[in-house]
């Protein structure tokens, strides 16, 4: 596909696929936690995941679909395809430690390998595909304080390159993204409470591309801004 702006001539459509396969998933986790101190804890987790027949969303060209019975020739189609075989293997290692004054922190970091496998629609090979939503690497880290009632919070995520499906062959990537939230909640007593948030202080953007070069073509932007936050709480009753 050369050009984005304009769309091929004929027509679109998307539609369910009732020849999907249902998919089955094997996995073992093995993991490990050491409580050194109160509220504070440090472990890993070693994990593998096999999925069979895990669904892909495809888009796919020049397709010729079953409509009320009459078969209808599309320059282009979405619908879901079955991955063969797909495995996610990696280790997770997280901590937590609160201090004495009320400062904290929260962190974890995930290192996942996922294999490419091929993908099919009915007869049809469509392309390769990893596991939907599976990335190299996630990591989240938190800083917080809590005490007297008052609960503040930053946390940052990072994500790396992030697998979201096929068109016309060629995979979808999510560029690796990095996203601030930042949360707070005061209990003025046990009935009232204020609460607020301010959900991506960065301002930051996913960018989709299309191919294995996650910079050559752009394939969806989206853009959902800063975003605040402000709730009230009020419990009736003694609380007991």
């Amino acid at each position: 596909r050369k050009q984005f702006g304009a769309p091929l001539p004929g027509w679109y459509g998307s539609g369910a696929n009732p020849d999907l396969k249902p998919f089955t998933a094997t996995q073992f986790d093995l993991a490990g936690e050491w409580y050194y101190a109160p509220e504070s804890v440090v472990g890993v987790d070693v994990f593998q995941k096999t999925v069979k027949n895990f669904v892909v969303p495809v888009t796919v060209n020049n397709m010729t679909v079953d409509v009320n019975g009459t078969p209808t020739p599309f320059m282009q189609y979405s619908t879901n395809a079955n991955g063969r075989s797909g495995t996610s293997k990696g280790i997770e290692l997280y901590t937590q430690h609160t201090f004495d004054m009320g400062f904290g922190y929260i962190a974890n970091y995930t290192l996942n390998k996922t294999n490419e496998t091929p993908v099919s629609l009915g007869d049809t090979q469509v392309g390769k595909s990893e596991l939907i939503g599976s990335a190299k690497y996630a990591a989240n880290i938190s800083l917080f304080y809590e005490k007297n009632g008052l609960l503040l919070r930053a946390t940052s995520n990072w994500t790396g390159r992030t697998m979201q499906g096929l068109s016309s062959g060629l995979p979808i990537y999510t560029e690796p993204y990095n996203q601030i939230d930042l949360n707070g909640d005061y209990e003025f007593n046990k009935h009232f409470m204020v609460t607020a948030s301010v959900i991506n202080l960065t301002r930051s953007t996913p960018h989709q591309y299309l191919g294995g070069d996650t910079t050559a073509r752009l394939y969806q932007l989206e853009y959902a801004g800063r975003q605040y936050y402000v709730g009230l709480t009020y419990k009736f009753g003694n609380g007991g």
